[in-house]
Parts: C-alpha cells; structure tokens; sequence
C-alpha cells in the first residue's frame, strides 16, 4: 500500500506511512475468522469509510504534506477487486460465460462500492470541517523523488508478494 501510494499517486514518504496504517486496518479487519462472506463484504465497506474519513480528516488537517488520494487509495489496495475482474474476463474468453459475468459483475459492483464509500468517508470529513478548501483534494504535488524507487520497489514486491500467499 505504501508503494501504491508513492508509484502510481504522486505520494509523499508521510503519505506513504499513513497509506500503510490504513492498510494495516483494512488488513486486521480481512483476517477476522468470524465473519461470513456476506459479512466480510460488509465489513470491508465499512472499512473503506473509515479510511475515507480517516484520509479525509488528515488531509484536512495537514494540507501541506498530506495527499487523500495517495493515502486513500493506498490504504484499499488490498481490498480492490482487479484480480476478479482479470480472472473473470479470462473465464469470459474461455467460454465459461455465466460464470464469468458474474464474476465480473461482482467485481465491479464491489470496487464502486468501495470507491462510493472512500468518496462518502471524504464528504463526511469536508461536512466535519465545515467549509475548507476544496483544492486540498486535487493531485498530490509533493511525491516522492523517483531515486527512492531503487529501495522502494524491493520493499513493496515483497509485501506484495506476502500479500497473495
């Protein structure tokens, strides 16, 4: 999520820290046996308004060295569907059509979902502050000076790579 942040959002280091602790979150809240799959779907849209509010609310705060989407589009990575989405377009190809659809269907439904809910976290956040600055949510201008890619690309291939076994 911290890599997320910094590659492809224009995140600062700050950013990049944040970006993780939400991820962290969204992870603890993933790993609870408890849940069905009906409410594991709940629960992560739930956590994706808290992260939304929670990025929302820093970035209010601290508007010179914060980013809300690097921190929160980083700290849902982990949650987003884009693997789904792949594997059903490949099981669409395969002439498995039903199942595909569906798939994709689920997974698209899901990630508006999660991205609905960031965007009402964001909302929340601007209605919390009554009136701020609405530039503050534009592009993140202060990202990461690419010669830190050389320590940050290992790091993050690793985390990654622990994410998915």
């Amino acid at each position: 999520s911290a890599g997320a942040a910094a590659f492809w959002f224009n995140g600062s280091f700050i950013d990049m820290g944040l970006a993780s602790m939400m991820a962290l979150i969204v992870a603890y809240i993933e790993t609870a046996d408890a849940f069905s799959r009906q409410r594991i779907v709940v629960v992560q849209i739930v956590a994706s308004f808290v992260v939304g509010l929670s990025a929302g609310l820093i970035a209010l705060q601290l508007p010179d060295s914060t980013c809300f989407g690097a921190i929160a589009i980083g700290g849902v990575m982990d949650i987003l569907q884009g693997f789904r989405i792949v594997f059903a377009v490949v099981e669409i190809m395969s002439r498995h059509t039903v199942a595909g659809s569906a798939d994709l269907l689920e997974g698209m439904l899901f990630t508006g979902l999660i991205a609905y809910f960031l965007r009402f976290g964001q909302y929340m956040a601007v209605v919390i502050f009554k009136d701020p600055d609405e530039k503050i949510f534009e592009q993140c201008q202060k990202p990461v000076n690419e010669w830190w890619y050389f320590l940050i690309v290992p790091v993050a291939s690793l985390s990654w790579s622990g994410l998915f076994n």
